[in-house]
């Protein structure tokens, strides 16, 4: 994991110095147990990983594949939020009884993974909240951020210095 974010703060230094002070320092291992214990459920060993290292990103920046890596105390209000959603109207697409979500594109999709209680890891899911569907992006949080980067070296992704956001090209 430590590899992969290297290779992501590289690219943000070379092509978007401004993303590289977005990103949030490490968690703890006590902050990261926290946040898994507030929401009851366990991180995939990737998340975990990049959350050493990452603790997400500020709020105003959208630079993972279009995406903003949630902070784990808004991976916790997400899920809260999500959890009362789901039980007051009975909001059959989403179970907060195995899902995470740990990022947002700023519109209300998440992309998020499942609970991960024997270690195993989890498939990265999007879902978008006015036609709801799951659908699987990666393996993995690793193969996710993988694939991100295989994108960033093939010169898919814009820097909208402007704006403040990475953009994929077809979404230009």
């Amino acid at each position: 994991m430590n590899a992969r974010w290297g290779r992501i703060r590289e690219w943000f230094e070379t092509h978007a110095p401004e993303l590289t002070n977005h990103l949030r320092p490490g968690a703890t291992d006590a902050e990261i147990r926290q946040a898994e214990s507030t929401i009851s459920l366990d991180f995939p060993p990737s998340v975990r990983a990049s959350y050493r290292i990452h603790d997400g990103q500020t709020d105003d920046s959208y630079a993972v594949g279009s995406w903003r890596l949630f902070p784990l105390a808004e991976v916790v209000r997400q899920w809260e939020a999500l959890r009362d959603i789901e039980h007051e109207f009975e909001f059959g697409d989403w179970d907060s009884t195995t899902s995470i979500p740990i990022m947002g594109n700023g519109g209300g999709d998440l992309l998020y993974v499942e609970h991960a209680p024997d270690e195993s890891e989890t498939p990265v899911t999007e879902w978008r909240h006015e036609n709801p569907t799951h659908d699987v992006k990666a393996p993995s949080f690793a193969a996710y951020l993988d694939t991100f980067l295989d994108a960033l070296d093939a010169g898919e992704y814009v820097y909208l210095e402007g704006d403040g956001v990475l953009v994929h090209e077809d979404d230009l």
